[in-house]
């Protein structure tokens, strides 16, 4: 099982122990779970995982009528995981915009990151033209 399985393992125990759960508490225990396996990198973690919470969590908590985090919305995260480690396979649901934004979020952190992971990294954006 690779680091991104695992992840998804993690998350899916994490519902079924927090039923009855909310949007909200769920999703803080899910992006802190994404921060944790990513703490050789835990300030760009936390910026994704805000950026996350933000742009897909918080629009459902503003609809009361969403019936919960989805597998999309968890598997946003994941894809991100899957950028961060250099999966190309995985990156699955994010869109142009996703793309521009991760961007702009590992520009602000660059000076912090291995050379190597700045370098997949910035490989990926190139690639999904999101320079």
């Amino acid at each position: 099982m690779d680091l991104i399985q695992k992840f998804y393992s993690d998350v899916k125990k994490t519902k079924k122990y927090c039923t009855p759960y909310s949007n909200k508490s769920y999703a803080e225990i899910i992006s802190s779970l994404f921060v944790k396996n990513n703490r050789h990198i835990q300030s760009l973690a936390q910026s994704l995982a805000d950026w996350w919470l933000e742009k897909y969590v918080q629009p459902l908590e503003q609809n009361q009528d969403a019936g919960g985090i989805s597998d999309d919305i968890i598997e946003k995260l994941g894809s991100v995981y899957a950028l961060l480690e250099n999966d190309p396979e995985n990156i699955m649901n994010l869109n142009a915009e996703d793309f521009k934004e991760l961007c702009t979020l590992v520009n602000y952190e660059a000076e912090d990151l291995p050379l190597e992971l700045l370098n997949s990294l910035m490989s990926v954006f190139v690639e999904k033209q999101a320079l």
